[in-house]
């Protein structure tokens, strides 16, 4: 990777790049999803306007993936939730 883009990619999904792609987390767990561009300069527009933000900005994947992992963390912490309901729960019966 080119070291200035490797210092100004500050999406927390991207992966790897080439002279024209660029290949992010996929959606789907242990994946890449990669992007083919038809020329650099169209992957370095891109770039400059997606990836430099640590959000994602406009991207859909990263804004999938976003959505992805909160809800995750929302199923995660539901879970906990519960068992620490039950949990009270059964002390309280004891």
């Amino acid at each position: 990777m080119n070291y200035s883009l490797d210092v100004i990619i500050q999406c927390p999904f991207f992966v790897r790049e080439s002279k024209d792609m660029l290949c992010c987390e996929g959606y789907i767990s242990e994946t890449c999803m990669t992007t083919s561009f038809s020329t650099r300069a169209q992957k370095l527009r891109y770039i400059y306007s997606h990836c430099v933000k640590v959000d994602g900005g406009s991207c859909y994947l990263a804004r999938s993936l976003f959505e992805k992992y909160k809800r995750i963390h929302e199923a995660e912490d539901r879970a906990e939730l519960t068992a620490r309901k039950n949990s009270m729960h059964l002390t309280a019966v004891k």
